[in-house]
């Protein structure tokens, strides 16, 4: 009944309070943070028209700007039923349970689906780099431009997260701070999002002293290797097993499920999804990986950011 009122007629009393704590948030995540600075910096950089550009919580000019009517404008445009997904799991009775969802959700006024945005961001034709200068220990993140999901590709790139990054035998993980001792730490990752195309990243802190072009040649390095030595069948089975076991561990309660099956049928219009992800992950082959690598690691067209002090090493 609560969740039932608040999307049909919500009243927001503490719109103001929470607009200072969102501006104060933009603060502490991004504008004093050298990780927040530095992912805004290169989401603006790769993308043009995509909405992935624009920062997630705003900007300090569009939180000052932003009012209570222009708020429930908002609600009363997007939190429409037409654009909400429901989904129940456990133990229920349906006789009684069909009635409630009709008396309380069924009530709530039926307006339009909001207008999906249409944009078009061409592709890139030349590297993009950028540097921030910022009080902190250099940092940098290279990224990609990969295919969302349900792509094939969207699979395959999971596999990569896990084979460059995760534990001691990850990849770039043991070369660059293992072997080489070239950076404190090394994280691979996609986002901003899955609903578009979106990016594959290398994120690396360098050792003190170590030059951050040193690191990127040896980033660079590794990623160029899958193009022709792909993963043993040993090393894609520890990573299809870590796969799926984590997938596994999301979903073992109600809410996890929950969570996993309004999620899929949100983005693609099918919670099945989640049905077929431990199948498509298994049929990922070493020559799928070398594909994917071969297809989309192109130095040529990567967007490349660095962060440091005023007259730092880069």
């Amino acid at each position: 009944t609560v969740e039932a009122q608040r999307l049909a007629a919500p009243v927001l009393r503490d719109f103001y309070t929470e607009r200072d704590l969102l501006q104060e948030e933009r603060l502490r995540s991004i504008e004093t943070n050298p990780g927040g600075v530095l992912f805004e910096e290169l989401n603006q950089l790769a993308f043009g028209s995509n909405p992935y550009r624009w920062s997630t919580v705003g900007y300090q000019k569009d939180l000052a700007a932003m009012t209570l009517g222009k708020a429930l404008d908002f609600h009363r445009r997007f939190y429409a039923p037409a654009n909400a997904v429901g989904c129940l799991v456990g133990d229920f009775d349906t006789t009684q349970l069909e009635p409630l969802l009709e008396r309380t959700f069924g009530a709530v006024p039926a307006r339009p689906r909001p207008a999906e945005p249409v944009f078009t961001d061409p592709p890139l034709r030349a590297q993009r780099r950028a540097h921030v200068t910022f009080d902190a220990s250099p940092r940098l993140a290279i990224a990609v431009r990969r295919p969302p999901p349900p792509s094939k590709d969207d699979f395959v790139f999971d596999v990569l997260e896990v084979l460059l990054s995760e534990g001691r035998t990850g990849r770039l993980q043991q070369r660059l701070v293992f072997k080489e001792r070239l950076a404190q730490g090394v994280g691979v990752f996609s986002a901003p999002g899955v609903r578009a195309e979106n990016l594959f990243i290398v994120s690396v802190v360098p050792m003190s002293g170590v030059k951050s072009e040193d690191v990127e040649r040896a980033v660079w390095e590794e990623l160029e290797k899958l193009k022709t030595t792909p993963p043993t069948a040993e090393e894609l089975e520890k990573v299809r097993n870590r796969l799926t076991a984590d997938f596994a561990r999301s979903i073992d309660s109600n809410a996890g499920l929950a969570s996993a099956l309004s999620r899929y049928q949100t983005l693609f219009d099918d919670w099945r999804y989640a049905v077929r992800l431990p199948d498509e992950i298994a049929a990922i082959t070493p020559a799928d990986v070398q594909r994917v690598a071969s297809q989309y690691f192109d130095q040529k067209k990567s967007v490349v950011v660095t962060l440091g002090r005023e007259g730092g090493a880069r």
